[in-house]
């Protein structure tokens, strides 16, 4: 949580903007608020354009990958996600598919999920729940690293034995 040699680093400039040191402002709460920070230019950045695809330079790209498991159906990813972008999965000849994302107004009135697939198969929709996906209907094969899931995750924080990580956006 870049302290630097330089005092060019958040804590240097924390602490000369509103004239405090480590005394009159511990550094676990620079850190708060440089992370609260984070979020709030987080939520400016994904509001601004809704056509670009934000992501925090200090990661890999943003496709998480699994195995597809026969009558499988829930595939739980990381709880980092802010929003799940789209679902591609591999067809048993290796032939890329994306899924339709599953929406209310697909089930008629009295129409239970558990109903809405009966037997298994290829995937053709999946439906966001927590930090799962869910595919109908259930597949009926095993592929290794047969679904993708492209996402827009929070940005990583800064920790306190942070010395020279930047912010995972655009200067």
């Amino acid at each position: 949580f870049p302290v630097t040699i330089s005092n060019k680093g958040i804590i240097q400039e924390i602490d000369f903007t509103v004239n405090t040191d480590e005394v009159s402002f511990p550094l676990k709460d620079k850190l708060r608020l440089a992370n609260q920070c984070l979020d709030d230019i987080t939520a400016t950045v994904l509001g601004i354009d809704k056509q670009w695809s934000f992501d925090d330079t200090n990661s890999d790209l943003p496709i998480g990958t699994t195995n597809i498991v026969v009558d499988q159906q829930d595939y739980s990813f990381s709880d980092d996600f802010l929003v799940i972008q789209s679902v591609e999965m591999s067809d048993p000849n290796g032939e890329w598919i994306r899924l339709l994302p599953l929406s209310e107004d697909m089930l008629d009135d009295t129409q239970a999920r558990t109903k809405l697939y009966t037997t298994t198969g290829i995937p053709e929709y999946y439906e966001k729940k927590g930090d799962s996906v869910y595919l109908y209907p259930t597949p009926n094969y095993n592929l290794t690293a047969g679904l993708k899931v492209y996402f827009q995750r929070k940005m990583q924080y800064f920790q306190l034995n942070d010395t020279i990580k930047e912010p995972g956006f655009a200067k």
